[in-house]
């Protein structure tokens, strides 16, 4: 892929996140006639006729801790704030979303810097950013079929790409995620499960998490 003078100035003198996603992915990708959309800015799918527990009547967003109601004024259920997904975990029922819309939105803006960064360091298109691996980096698990690739892990904070991660894994991952942060959220899981396996846990000189023996 060649980069003309010009992105390449974009790329070196950005300040904030606003200004990577102005770069023109035509510029990114000079040798196509295509441009790589993002569905994030789409309206999510809208599931009209579900029965709901109105025991539930609120919910707390787990990235940005504002609390949004399910229902309208009306009694309806509302998707206004939350989404629900489909899920091969509940027999194929859809569940709500931890994320509100607005923080779904800004994460999935993060994703296409983060994918932005790693194209423009490797010198490939968007287009082009695939996993090399065929297992994940982090558990080591084998992809087993098209519909769980190894997919495009990133850091939500930085928008910097971390690595290639099953998708159960990547999954898995965000759902553990708080206050926007995996950090947070992994260390909030890592302190409950330590309640009943008390290991001493320490922080090495690397920032490393070190689990000491008992």
């Amino acid at each position: 892929m060649v980069v003309n003078f010009t992105t390449l100035i974009k790329i070196i003198m950005f300040t904030n996140i606003d200004d990577i996603l102005e770069i023109d992915e035509k510029e990114l990708d000079s040798n196509s006639n295509s441009v790589v959309s993002s569905d994030m800015n789409k309206e999510p799918k809208i599931f009209s006729n579900e029965e709901h527990s109105e025991e539930e009547r609120e919910r707390v967003c787990k990235d940005c801790g504002k609390v949004f109601p399910l229902f309208d004024e009306q009694g309806n259920v509302s998707y206004e704030y939350f989404q629900k997904n489909m899920s091969a975990n509940t027999g194929g029922g859809k569940y709500w979303r931890t994320d509100c819309r607005e923080c779904r939105k800004n994460s999935g803006k993060g994703r296409e810097i983060a994918k932005k960064r790693y194209a423009m360091e490797h010198g490939i298109s968007i287009k082009e950013v695939k996993s090399p691996y065929t297992s994940c980096q982090l558990t080591g698990r084998e992809q087993t079929s098209t519909k769980k690739p190894i997919v495009f892990d990133h850091c939500n904070i930085t928008q910097r790409f971390r690595g290639w991660l099953h998708d159960s894994t990547n999954r898995a991952m965000g759902m553990l995620k708080w206050q926007g942060s995996d950090v947070k959220g992994l260390a909030r899981a890592l302190n409950y499960c330590n309640t009943t396996e008390g290991f001493s846990l320490s922080i090495n000189d690397k920032g490393e998490v070190e689990v000491n023996e008992k």
